[in-house]
């Protein structure tokens, strides 16, 4: 379903030229002329130009037709072969006026049966207008025709790649066509509020960063409440609309220019009226509610979603996802169902000040919000709650790439994961996890795990390893490097046969390498009652790279469980592995060492470090 969307507001400049009055008939003497008489057109311009102009010089098309009546009221249609501001008319069809004095209209639908009425459509030419409105009055052949209005040139760009516009529709709290009158030589629509659309044609006319001039017919007046709504080839659309405290003034023979950057030129869905589908490359809205219905969003296309209820979404390519208002995907009965699925080898981008939640799962099995080890995910903007379902839950989100940027990300499998066997992750990437802003709150057996490298510079980062499951869980975890050089990050380990530490693994780790943020790790406590480090490895063991810690950090506190773990940074059980340590040049520092540019603090019967500037 198409509706109208505001998107801005606008920017307008008026340009003036002078103004004739039309002389009304006066007594006439002059004898009948012959049928076969040819009448003699100008416009109100004396200049030959090939072009409308800003100074109002409209010129005859080819083709062109004016309606001429009698002073029998004979009413005959009048064609032209001219291009200039000057022409011979000849007769058409209708009636031949062969008796003075004579009045012409153009464009000659105008003179609709006798009722003067301004035509509510227009045809596009280039630097040109069809069909601006005027009158001529004369006792001879000779016939000066005047302007019943003004011109409103829209000058229209767009940043938008491969945009034709097919048509052009105005409106007001004013009439621009229908029935009128003639008063003080200007068009006047006594009533209504019937608009005027300037049609393009089929093949359109194409748009881009350079302005194009579309000029449009409209009688003279003060214009409130204008609209204006462009139209492309495709269907999609943007609409204008001036402020209600803003007014356009069309005087009678000026151009009034408004300039329209039209960057947002969209197609407007609505998801309860059934499955939607947005074509490949194209801007959308999608609005509505039905958890029966399917987003599919084509390769390249970008979607705002506005308080949306769908059952699933689709991509085809890389896609890009704005967020306003409230948005769900629905619940679904069958089991491993993915609520998003993104195309192979494509990059899903989320943003937007909206929400999105896709967890709000009834039952079934193995259920994840994303799903795609080839996928790039980047968040931008939003409030995303992804989370995973049920009983015997997956990892909720499985990328190849995580990058985030901003907006605020919850994902949860701990509620929901009652299976001691079962490990399932917040957050896992195949490849990097890059957090540079935005906050992110993950659990799972590791909340948030890269398989190969994680880098951490701005944001805040809340990771904990709460996934309910039997063998414990950590809170970030890396095979290749972590990089922590910025932002807040929480990372705690939670215990069950085996208990993990805040940063780093029950398993296996890479280099861990801290130059900045604000940081609190925290290892626990398993079932048999031995601690973890904070930073680095479990109770139970395990392997990690080497550890630096630099002086650029803003507060570092490291937690050990209790006091079997060997240190609160490194080692969590005398048979891990962790390669070298060394905090502020300081290599395997203890509870005694001194640091050149920190200040170490030892709390908690001595389990707790925590590491501030020396601000020497």
């Amino acid at each position: 379903m198409k509706k109208i969307w505001i998107i801005a507001v606008l920017g307008i400049m008026a340009l003036a030229s002078c103004e004739s009055k039309i002389d009304l008939p006066g007594d006439v003497s002059e004898k009948p002329v012959s049928s076969a008489a040819v009448f003699t057109a100008t416009t109100e311009s004396a200049a030959t130009k090939t072009t409308l102009d800003d100074n109002y010089n409209v010129l005859w098309q080819n083709g062109d037709l004016i309606t001429i009546v009698d002073g029998a009221s004979h009413a005959g249609v009048y064609e032209t072969t001219s291009t200039t501001s000057q022409g011979d008319f000849t007769h058409s069809s209708g009636e031949v006026a062969n008796t003075p004095s004579y009045t012409a209209y153009y464009p000659s639908t105008m003179y609709n049966g006798g009722t003067l009425t301004l035509p509510a459509e227009q045809t596009y030419v280039a630097e040109n207008i069809s069909g601006a409105p005027m009158m001529a009055v004369s006792s001879t052949t000779s016939l000066g025709f005047k302007n019943l209005g003004g011109i409103i040139k829209l000058s229209l760009t767009t940043n938008q790649a491969g945009q034709k516009v097919s048509s052009i529709a105005l409106s007001a709290n004013q009439a621009m066509s229908g029935p009128f009158t003639v008063s003080s030589d200007a068009a006047v629509v006594s009533s209504g509020t019937a608009g005027v659309t300037l049609n393009c044609g089929t093949e359109g006319v194409a748009i881009g960063t350079d302005a194009v001039r579309f000029n449009i017919a409209v009688p003279a007046g003060n214009y409130t409440g204008l609209s204006i709504t462009v139209t492309t080839t495709t269907g999609a659309s943007q609409t204008f609309t001036l402020k209600s405290d803003k007014t356009v003034v069309v005087g009678r023979s000026q151009i009034t220019t408004i300039n329209l950057p039209a960057n947002n030129i969209h197609l407007e869905y609505d998801l309860s009226a059934g499955n939607v589908t947005v074509p490949a490359g194209e801007i959308a809205i999608v609005t509505g509610s039905s958890d029966a219905h399917t987003l599919t969003i084509g390769a390249g296309a970008s979607v705002t979603l506005q308080n949306t209820t769908s059952r699933q979404i689709i991509t085809e390519g890389d896609a890009t996802l704005t967020l306003v208002g409230d948005n769900v995907i629905a619940p679904i009965t069958t089991d491993r169902f993915n609520a998003i699925i993104p195309a192979n080898n494509s990059t899903l981008t989320i943003g937007g000040e909206g929400s999105l939640n896709c967890s709000r799962w009834t039952s079934g099995t193995m259920n994840y919000c994303i799903n795609n080890s080839t996928v790039n995910l980047v968040i931008e903007g939003g409030l995303l709650t992804l989370n995973s379902s049920y009983y015997r839950s997956p990892s909720a989100v499985v990328v190849n790439n995580y990058t985030q940027t901003g907006g605020n990300v919850t994902i949860d499998v701990s509620a929901n994961n009652s299976d001691r066997d079962n490990y399932p992750e917040g957050l896992y990437a195949y490849n990097d996890v890059n957090i540079s802003g935005g906050s992110i709150t993950s659990t799972g057996s590791v909340a948030i795990f890269a398989k190969r490298n994680m880098t951490i510079s701005g944001g805040t980062v809340n990771a904990d390893g709460n996934s309910r499951h039997y063998y414990g869980a950590s809170g970030l975890t890396a095979l290749g490097t972590l990089t922590i050089s910025g932002g807040t990050v929480t990372a705690t380990g939670r215990g069950g046969a085996v208990t993990g530490p805040g940063i780093g693994s029950t398993g296996t780790c890479g280099d861990i390498v801290i130059t900045g943020g604000d940081i609190t790790a925290v290892g626990t406590v398993d079932y048999n009652g031995r601690g973890s480090a904070g930073i680095g490895t479990s109770s139970a063991g395990g392997t990690c790279g080497s550890i630096t810690v630099t002086s650029g950090i803003v507060r570092l506190a490291a937690s050990k469980g209790n006091a079997s773990a060997q240190a609160p940074i490194g080692k969590g059980n005398a048979s891990s592995s962790v390669g070298s340590i060394t905090i502020d040049g300081v290599e395997n520092p203890t509870a005694e060492s001194v640091f050149p540019n920190l200040n170490l603090v030892v709390s908690n019967s001595g389990n707790t470090w925590t590491f501030t500037p020396n601000n020497n």
